[in-house]
């Protein structure tokens, strides 16, 4: 395997084949999932798992006829290494959903982009279908997808409590757990389907119901419908480093100790604590330890990337998360969330009374409960999505402590290549790593080929070949000094500030009170960081994004879909972002 692929191979090892019946991929709401090259492991776990998943949603809804499902990768599949979700029956279910279109389906699931327009073709429209996704969603409508996730998170809570010390346990022991991973991913990818058809379903109504000709406000209204009602539980999190970071600025010994770096933070921190003599400070550091740790007991399961098994979540490398404490404590006061929230609760009355006059009498039955389910369907989105990423957490644990056991018997010196295993690979690594040096390395060569390029936002039929994919590191070659940007605003209000294009929320130093926040994908782990910016600004996206739900969720004025702006964009420039419009404004 060289790195730069044979025009016809296969580009990486886990990549599926395109559907002939369903052309269009697109990485809006897939990115954000799985933002780089998903390894072997990873990907040879959770494939056909959530195929499955996504197999029983849509024979459920009854949307898709059995006959045209096929034996491809219709629903989503990886292409180059990268994640896609396919845009062609996203957009075919809102086809066979009355009051919807293929439009609404891309605005509220997968962002605006330069995708091809939807061309109806034989057979889109069908009748029984049709009358499958009516009673589909009567039913989201009739039923709270709460329930389904609280039994989902016990469940998930006593598997954790369950799984033996991984560290004391036998290689055997944790490798015969691997196999049942599968099961468990087909399960939460299930419910987390759920959840987010019912928080798609209730918005997309809502948005249309509000619709009045003349007027291009319904998502804006949507959005102040929807946002800081306090029920989204990945906000919390953001919430938690927002408290952290002002027990920081509010202590001159905690000051002092991030000012040093956040390398080597934590040890210094948790050393200061123990030698502590009982001064203020030492008092000071003794208490944010304890919360640190409160937080990590809480979030710890949370990392960027999170459904990579390859990447540490927070309680296994607490850098990353001291890192978000150490922008949130240079923010200004007034940036709390609990005042946007408050802002938030004081205008719902009238965005409330201003969406029902516009809603016609005899459907404004149907509004009540679209509303409902658009709110509790986002709720149960995010809790779902944070379940999942909690039962990823105890395999995260496992796998890394069978991947450190290979790594201890002469397997990679870098404990991420340990990852280029397949599951099946898995047992044999373990036991025996020298004879996986050659694949590994090669494909190590053609991750980090892969990795150092953009692949298409969308394709159809093929995805093209990655010597077509721009450099990751390139920029544009005319930056832009003045115009508009549009995209699609997913939390109201207006800020002007300074443009700050962040990569990697891992390393943030560079974004300071004030400024926009500019970045080329998000997921909820990035969110702690929109509490340290004035406005975000995002390339991919859409209204049903996990960023976007806790962008409303805290407030933050927000345009997501801005193509390119992360590549276009260069540090300093003075941006007006607009989140009821939906653009970004070039200042100079």
């Amino acid at each position: 395997m060289t790195p730069e692929p044979a025009p016809g191979e296969r580009m990486w090892i886990i990549d599926d084949t395109p559907s002939a019946r369903f052309p269009v991929y697109t990485r809006g709401n897939g990115g954000e999932v799985f933002p780089n090259v998903v390894t072997p492991l990873t990907g040879t776990l959770f494939n056909d798992a959530v195929r499955r998943a996504q197999r029983r949603t849509f024979a459920e809804s009854g949307a898709i006829r059995p006959g045209e499902f096929g034996a491809d990768a219709p629903f989503t599949g990886f292409f180059g290494g990268y994640l896609y979700l396919n845009l062609s029956l996203g957009r075919l279910i809102g086809v066979r959903t009355p009051g919807l279109s293929p439009a609404d389906v891309d605005l509220t699931i997968f962002g605006t982009s330069d995708a091809p327009p939807y061309r109806r073709a034989k057979g889109d429209r069908n009748l029984i279908a049709t009358v499958n996704v009516m009673r589909a969603v009567r039913k989201i409508f009739a039923v709270s997808p709460l329930v389904a996730v609280q039994a989902q998170q016990a469940e998930v809570e006593r598997w954790l409590a369950a799984l033996p010390d991984t560290a004391a346990a036998s290689d055997d022991a944790l490798l015969a757990l691997v196999p049942t991973f599968p099961a468990r991913l087909e399960r939460d990818f299930y419910e987390l389907l759920a959840a987010s058809n019912a928080a798609a379903g209730g918005r997309a109504f809502v948005e249309r119901l509000v619709r009045r000709k003349g007027h291009h406000d319904e998502a804006a209204l949507a959005n102040r419908l929807t946002g800081g009602l306090g029920t989204i539980d990945s906000a919390s999190l953001a919430v938690g480093l927002w408290e952290l970071g002002r027990r920081v600025a509010a202590d001159a010994a905690l000051t002092a100790h991030f000012d040093a770096g956040v390398d080597g933070l934590d040890e210094r921190l948790r050393a200061a604590a123990s030698a502590g003599a009982g001064g203020a400070g030492s008092d000071a550091t003794a208490g944010f330890v304890a919360a640190f740790d409160a937080f990590l007991a809480a979030h710890g399961h949370r990392c960027t990337d999170e459904y990579e098994l390859a990447i540490p979540s927070w309680a296994m490398r607490p850098r990353n998360a001291l890192a978000a404490v150490d922008r949130l404590r240079l923010a200004p006061a007034e940036r709390d969330p609990k005042v946007a929230r408050a802002r938030m609760d004081a205008d719902r009355p009238a965005a409330e009374a201003e969406a029902f006059a516009r809603v016609p009498r005899a459907v404004r039955g149907l509004y009540r409960k679209a509303l409902h389910t658009a709110r509790e369907g986002a709720e149960a989105r995010e809790r779902s999505k944070d379940v999942f990423v909690k039962d990823l957490f105890g395999m995260r644990r496992v796998v890394d402590e069978l991947i450190a056991r290979a790594q201890s018997r002469g397997g990679p010196a870098d404990r991420a290549d340990g990852y280029l295993v397949t599951a099946d690979e898995l047992p044999a690594f373990v036991r025996d790593p020298a004879p996986f040096a050659p694949v590994i390395a090669e494909r190590r060569a053609r991750r980090d080929h892969l990795q150092a390029r953009v692949p298409p936002f969308c394709f159809g039929d093929a995805i093209p070949h990655p010597s077509t994919w721009p450099l990751r590191a390139a920029r544009d070659a005319e930056a832009r000094t003045s115009g508009t940007l549009t995209g699609i605003g997913v939390c109201n209000g207006v800020a002007t500030g300074p443009a700050r294009v962040i990569l990697d929320p891992n390393d943030p130093a560079g974004l300071e009170p004030g400024d926009v926040l500019v970045a080329p994908i998000t997921d909820p782990a990035w969110t702690p960081l929109f509490l340290g910016a004035c406005a975000v600004v995002v390339d991919v996206g859409a209204q049903l994004s996990h960023a976007a739900i806790v962008a409303r969720e805290l407030g933050i004025p927000a345009v997501v879909s801005v193509t390119g702006a992360s590549r276009t964009i260069t540090d300093g420039t003075m941006l007006r972002v607009d989140g009821d419009a939906g653009t970004v404004t070039i200042l100079g």
